[in-house]
C-alpha cells in the first residue's frame, strides 16, 4: 500500500470516528462560534491523530523496543499500544491539564469537563486497533511503512 493511501486511510478513519464520537450537528447548530473554526477544529485534530496512529508509534516502537519487536505481534502490540498512550497523555494534557492550539476549538469540543474520556474509549481505542491491523498487514506483505 502507498504510503500517500496509507495516511490519507487513517486520516479518513481518524474523522470517522471523530464524527461519530463528537456529532458536528451539536457544535454547528447549538453554538455560536464559527462554522469555519469548527470544521478546522475537526480536520486539525483529525491530522493530528491519524499521524500518531499512522507514523509516528510504527517508527517508535522499533526505536524503543527493538527485540520485541522482531516478532509482528509483538510489534504490532506495541504499535498499537505506543499510538493509544501517546493519544492518552495528550488528551489528558489537554483535558484536565488545560491545553489547548489557538485559534481553534479543539479543548473546547473534544476535551472539555470529561469529554476526554470519550475520546480515549471512541476514538484512541479504535485508532490504536487501525494501527495493528496496519502493522499486520504491511508485516504480511513483507513491506515496512
Amino acid at each position: 500500500m502507498s504510503r500517500i493511501l496509507h495516511h490519507a486511510l487513517f486520516f479518513a478513519a481518524a474523522l470517522l470516528f471523530l464524527v461519530l464520537a463528537y456529532p458536528p450537528s451539536t457544535y454547528l447548530n447549538y453554538f455560536y462560534f464559527p462554522k469555519t473554526e469548527t470544521k478546522f477544529t475537526y480536520v486539525i485534530v483529525a491530522l493530528f491523530t491519524s499521524l500518531i496512529s499512522s507514523w509516528v508509534a510504527p517508527k517508535a516502537a522499533p526505536l524503543l523496543l527493538p527485540r520485541v519487536t522482531k516478532s509482528k505481534w509483538a510489534g504490532a502490540a506495541m504499535t498499537g499500544f505506543i499510538g493509544f498512550m501517546i493519544q492518552a497523555i495528550l488528551s489528558f494534557g489537554f483535558g484536565p491539564r488545560g491545553w489547548d492550539v489557538p485559534g481553534t476549538r479543539v479543548r473546547g469540543i473534544f476535551f472539555s469537563e470529561w469529554d476526554f474520556l470519550t475520546f480515549i474509549g471512541h476514538v484512541a481505542s479504535p485508532m490504536a486497533f487501525l494501527s495493528i491491523v496496519a502493522y499486520v498487514y504491511e508485516h504480511r506483505q513483507g513491506t515496512s511503512i
